[in-house]
């Protein structure tokens, strides 16, 4: 299996458990197990995928995401934790087969993903918005140098946040792969 399937396989596991974390922190305690405890996994996940996202997309429109990677970072670490030392009840819902069904779908993905390479627009404006989003965050008047670029996502701000050190400019596939994986 090649190293790039593996590193985004990890990736995306990682990424799921920390925003499992940020979703069960969201959603609250439970005081006893629920009976469909997939079910508050996969809804934890959405939300925790969906509070990273605008997290970041906020950020954006403050600083650059470079500046507040190590603040969003530890946050989202910290609140992860805390969900996930709150909602310890859930974990013991998961059957063992959740667990295995889970990692061989992400790296069915994550071999997907890589084998298809770039797609037309992401050269075109995506990864364009991913580097602003990283290098300056969103400046005023970024739409008059091309249009294209006025079209701002919390889902690229996302994209700009994961682009570090092992990762840097190879990371568009991490936050789509993450979607498709939810």
């Amino acid at each position: 299996m090649d190293r790039g399937v593996l590193m985004l396989a990890v990736l995306w596991i990682a990424l799921s458990i920390v925003a499992v974390g940020i979703g069960l922190a969201l959603t609250g305690a439970h005081p006893e197990p629920p009976k469909r405890a997939a079910d508050t996994v996969f809804f934890a996940l959405w939300m925790g995928m969906a509070a990273l996202a605008w997290i970041a997309f906020a950020f954006a429109n403050a600083m650059p995401l470079r500046e507040a990677r190590p603040w969003v970072g530890a946050g989202a670490l910290l609140v992860a934790s805390f969900g996930l030392w709150r909602a310890r009840i859930v974990w013991r819902g998961l059957r063992a087969r959740a667990w295995l069904a889970f990692v061989a779908l992400a790296l069915i993905l994550a071999e997907r993903s890589v084998a298809i390479g770039p797609l037309e627009d992401t050269g075109g404006y995506h990864w364009s918005i991913v580097q602003w989003y990283e290098q300056y965050g969103i400046p005023e008047g970024l739409a008059l140098f091309q249009w294209r670029l006025a079209t701002h996502s919390a889902w690229l701000a996302l994209t700009a946040l994961l682009d570090a050190a092992p990762l840097e400019a190879r990371v568009a596939n991490a936050a789509n792969g993450l979607l498709l994986l939810g």
